[in-house]
Parts: C-alpha cells; structure tokens; sequence
C-alpha cells in the first residue's frame, strides 16, 4: 500500500465543509490526519466542535486530531470581524458587507502549516474545504489560489516529499456540500443528523448559532433546498 497516497493531512474547522471533506476521506479508506487552527477567532467554539466531530467518528477509520495554537497571529490578521471587535455583518454570504469577515491569507498560512505537517510524517496529500460559495468574498477559497499553492508547494520542498494540495469541493455549493456529505454518512452508517448537529458554522461568538450572519444564512438555505431541517440551535429561528 502507497501510505503517502493513502493519506491525508486534513485542515478541520469544525464546520459542515470539512466534516463532509474528512467524511469523503473516511468513506474511501484514507487515513486523516487532521489539524484544527486556533487562531484568535471570536467563533472559537468550532474548536470543541471539531473535537466532538473527531471524537464521534475515531472507530471508523484511521484517524488523529491536533489543535494548532496559532492565537498570537489576531494581531497579523488586524481588523477581520472573525479576529477583532469589529461587528460580524448580517445578510446574505454574497454580500459587500460580508468582505469585513475576511482573514488576510489565512488559508495561505493554514495550507502552509499542513505541508510541513505532511511533509513530517511522509504523506503525499494535504486538503481544504473551500466550495463555490465562498468564491465572491474569500480569495484564498479560489481555483487560482489553489494553483499557486500548488506551485509554492511544488517549489518549497523536494519532489519526493511534496504533499499534492486538494480542494474536493471547489466547484460545489453549499448545498452540494452538504448533500454530498449526507451522502457519505450514509455509506459509513452514520446518522447524517446527529453528525451535522455537532458542527459550527455562524461566525459569532455565541451560545448559540446567530441564524443572521452570511455563513448561517447560506447553512440554512442548504438545508432548506434539500428539505432537511438543521439540528442545530439558532438564537433568531
């Protein structure tokens, strides 16, 4: 067995997206390496959630988790409404407003840390969640973005350890993603509901989702086009 090519060193926000990435991985008999990154996000709580997920899921397949102490870098990624005071906007994901949510190449310093972390332990596959959705607001979630990583990987180490960037989910939307992800727990006999239940998408530091903000609009509207109710509490819902 090629242990390079059947690996993968997963980032894991703890969010619908990257659950249903590592549920991808898991389903086809990969083992997943996973990091989460806390970085000084106010949303800190999808931290524990990824936890949660990589707790629920341990028996299924070969699986490990570390959480990245990056909480020093809120004073590098300046005034982001996921790092600072600045107020999260409410409305839709696609929206201007949604632009003051943006991290400065925050994928780029993530993606960065998963190829050393790979090229540590010999593994030949590194990934992310980006989809479709996030392609108006987040340029690190973009195909040219991923090429160049590609390349700045490429050219950062050496050929017999450079780890291939994957983005699974680039061309699909939300509700792709989540159907998909349906999709793998039934293959793994999971129970869809109690696994997405687990996950954090709203980008406010609350108790509860907020049901206002751009990312817990477009997780609603997904469940809601493929007639599923969300499992999750919501404050306004």
């Amino acid at each position: 067995m090629n242990t390079r090519r059947n690996s993968v060193v997963l980032s894991l926000s703890g969010g619908l997206d990257s659950t249903s990435l590592l549920l991808k991985y898991l389903s086809e008999g990969i083992a997943v390496h996973t990091l989460s990154f806390s970085y000084g996000q106010r949303h800190v709580k999808e931290i524990v959630c990824a936890q949660n997920v990589v707790k629920m899921l341990k028996g299924i397949g070969t699986l490990s988790h570390e959480i990245i102490d990056l909480s020093g870098l809120s004073k590098v990624f300046g005034e982001s409404a996921l790092t600072s005071n600045v107020p999260v906007p409410e409305g839709h994901y696609a929206d201007e407003s949604m632009k003051v949510t943006v991290v400065p190449f925050r994928n780029g310093v993530f993606l960065s840390l998963l190829t050393a972390y790979a090229q540590s332990l010999n593994i030949g596959r590194i990934a992310y969640a980006a989809h479709l959705g996030n392609h108006d607001i987040y340029p690190d979630c973009r195909l040219s973005f991923v090429i160049a990583m590609r390349k700045a990987i490429w050219l950062g180490g050496y050929m017999d350890n450079v780890p291939c960037l994957e983005a699974p989910f680039l061309r699909l939307s939300k509700i792709d993603v989540l159907r998909v992800g349906i999709e793998y727990c039934n293959t793994l006999g999971l129970d869809w509901k109690h696994v997405f239940a687990s996950t954090w998408t709203c980008y406010k530091g609350e108790e509860s989702a907020c049901g206002k903000c751009g990312a817990c609009i477009e997780r609603l509207e997904a469940f809601e086009k493929l007639g599923h109710k969300d499992t999750i509490k919501y404050e306004h819902c």
